[in-house]
Parts: C-alpha cells; sequence; structure tokens
C-alpha cells in the first residue's frame, strides 16, 4: 500500500506586488489630473453663469430705463381748471343755443309769428292820412296789444278804433283804454319853451287792458315796434 505526502506550501510561492510605489504614484497622478480637470470645468461653467447674469442684469437695467422714458412721456396730466371752466361755459351757451332753437320752432313762436303778421296787416288797411302810429306793442301771441299813434284831429282817433275792431283779426278787442295828449311844439328837436306853442297833431295811446293790467301782463312771444313819426304839419 502506498501513501502520497503533498510537500506544496503556497507560502513558499513569489508574490507578485500589485500596488507598488510606481503604480501609486501614476494612480496619484491620474487623480489629481481628474480634479485639476473638475476645477477647469467648473471656472468655466462659473464663468458662463456669470456672464448670462451680467447679460440678464444689463436687459434689466435697460428695461428700467425704457419703462422710466415711457412712464415720463405718458405721465398722467394734471386737470387744468381753466380748460374745466371752457368746456363749462361752452357746455352752458350749447344748451342755451339748444333752448332758444326749441322754442324758436315749437308750435308757439309758429303762432306767434302767424298771429303778428295778420295784425300788421289790419294796421295796415286802417291807416289813414291823417292818422298814423309810432308804436306798435303785441305780447302774449296778439293777447295784449298796446298803439301809440299821432293825429292832426282828436275826432279821428274814435273813428280809427271803430274802423279797427271791425278788422278779423281785431275781433274780441275792446281797446277800452284810451289816452290822448297834446305836446309842445317842437322848436329844433326840443319842446318850446313858450307853453302855448303846442304842437299841430295830438298823441295818443290805445290799449285793449288798461295800463296797469298792460304793465303787469307776460311777455313772452312779445314784439314792440317803432314807426317813424310822421312829419309835423303847421297850424
Amino acid at each position: 500500500m502506498s501513501q502520497q505526502i503533498n510537500l506544496f506550501n503556497p507560502d513558499f510561492l513569489t508574490q507578485k506586488k500589485i500596488f507598488t510605489s510606481g503604480a501609486m504614484l501614476i494612480a496619484l497622478g491620474v487623480l489629481v489630473a481628474g480634479a485639476l480637470a473638475l476645477v477647469l470645468m467648473g471656472r468655466h461653467s462659473v464663468r458662463a453663469l456669470e456672464a448670462e447674469a451680467a447679460a440678464g442684469a444689463e436687459q434689466l437695467e435697460l428695461k428700467k430705463a425704457r419703462q422710466a422714458t415711457v412712464m415720463a412721456e405718458f405721465a398722467p396730466r394734471q386737470k387744468s381748471k381753466q380748460l374745466e371752466n371752457e368746456i363749462a361755459s361752452a357746455e352752458a351757451d350749447l344748451a342755451s343755443l339748444n333752448a332758444v332753437a326749441s322754442m324758436l320752432n315749437s308750435d308757439t313762436m309758429a303762432n306767434s309769428r302767424k298771429g303778428f303778421s295778420r295784425y300788421f296787416k289790419a294796421l295796415a288797411r286802417q291807416s289813414a292820412g291823417d292818422l298814423w302810429l309810432t308804436g306798435v306793442r303785441i305780447g302774449g301771441v296778439g293777447s295784449h296789444i298796446a298803439l301809440q299813434g299821432r293825429a292832426l284831429d282828436a275826432n279821428l282817433v274814435p273813428a280809427y278804433v271803430s274802423r279797427l275792431t271791425r278788422e278779423p283779426a281785431m275781433r274780441g278787442k275792446s281797446f277800452s283804454s284810451l289816452q290822448i295828449s297834446r305836446a309842445r311844439l317842437q322848436v329844433d328837436g326840443k319842446d318850446s319853451p313858450d307853453p302855448s306853442q303846442l304842437a299841430p297833431y295830438i298823441d295818443f295811446t290805445l290799449q285793449d287792458l288798461p295800463p296797469e293790467r298792460v304793465a303787469a301782463a307776460p311777455a313772452p312771444a312779445e314784439l314792440a315796434v317803432a314807426a317813424t313819426p310822421k312829419p309835423e304839419v303847421a297850424r
């Protein structure tokens, strides 16, 4: 019977040294190079970010300057008191003109214009050579009439009133107020200093109402006309 004896001892084998000083130096160099590369890359990134930040800050300043310019150009203006007064005055004038235009276009004024014409036609038809009018006053769309005139003879006035009341336009007018007077003779446009020198005509005032009622009557749509006096006639 044979027996085998193993005389192999691994401790006596030659061992290879992996981490030698040279290998460690190489590894250290690689680490240092990598660290330097990372540092350089970080600096480059930081510089790029700083450049972007500077560009953004510059654009922000430009926008702020532009905003300030726009706000200065289009700043809200203060209200002008003078302009407000002028506008208010113009609006008041416009309202007054509109009110006048409305009144002129109203039926009342249209009737007034028609009514006035028929009264003047009646007065013209009854005019006489020895009696003439110096003033006509028509108020309240013909509701009040006052006549002023002169006549060479006082007896002509009642006949004139009688003819006038027969006119259709004067229907209903009583002319109950009649005043007759004789003025002094006019010498060079002034009354004669001699009271006995009287004018060759009489002055009369004819009204369809008593004087106090005519004075108190309302004045809408009123028309007053002064006629040219007739030349004086010597007695």
